[in-house]
């Protein structure tokens, strides 16, 4: 009789621990092995028309992954804390900000080919302009996106119309301003 709670014991055990691992294993931060890779086309722009479109041109690193979730029953986004180096364009209201909630398309659950999810503690050059909703989304999705490499704004998805900028901070900034 005690053999058969030990065993259901140790089952019920193993049980809450492979639970815990699936539950424990995404953060909301990353996509994960389990994510799913949707196809999309996002808009191509020059240089110039990402510049234009942009309400806001920033330097910044993300602090933290705010929340993940899907609109319209079907897009997957997910939102970031982007703290802020250095406004390049920016509104005058925001001008003094130190950190903006930002959005970006796809999220742990549903990532998007050719642009990966932003990753924390990681510094990009962001081009953002609101969306409908007010939310500060990417210009062109993956376009709007530059990792920092060596002191240079290097596009990870390559899909401007022409070159990258592959630029420093300074000339990009010379170039807006």
């Amino acid at each position: 009789m005690n053999s058969k709670y030990i065993k259901l014991f140790i089952a019920f055990s193993i049980f809450s621990f492979v639970l815990l691992g699936i539950l424990g294993s995404h953060n909301g931060s990353e996509a994960n092995t389990n994510s799913i890779v949707l196809s999309a086309t996002f808009p191509e722009y020059t240089e110039e028309e990402l510049v234009n479109k942009a309400d806001i041109i920033a330097l910044g690193k993300i602090a933290n992954h705010v929340s993940d979730y899907t609109m319209y029953e079907d897009i997957p986004f997910s939102d970031y804390l982007f703290e802020i180096t250095k406004f390049i364009k920016v509104p005058e209201h925001l001008s003094k900000e130190k950190e903006l909630i930002i959005t970006q398309d796809g999220n742990a659950q549903f990532i998007f080919d050719n642009h990966p999810l932003l990753k924390k503690s990681k510094t990009y050059l962001l081009f953002l302009n609101y969306s409908e909703d007010g939310k500060l989304i990417m210009v062109g999705g993956p376009n709007g996106k530059f990792n920092i490499e060596n002191g240079k704004a290097v596009q990870q998805a390559k899909l401007l119309k022409e070159k990258s900028l592959n630029e420093t901070i300074e000339s990009i900034e010379k170039k807006i301003k």
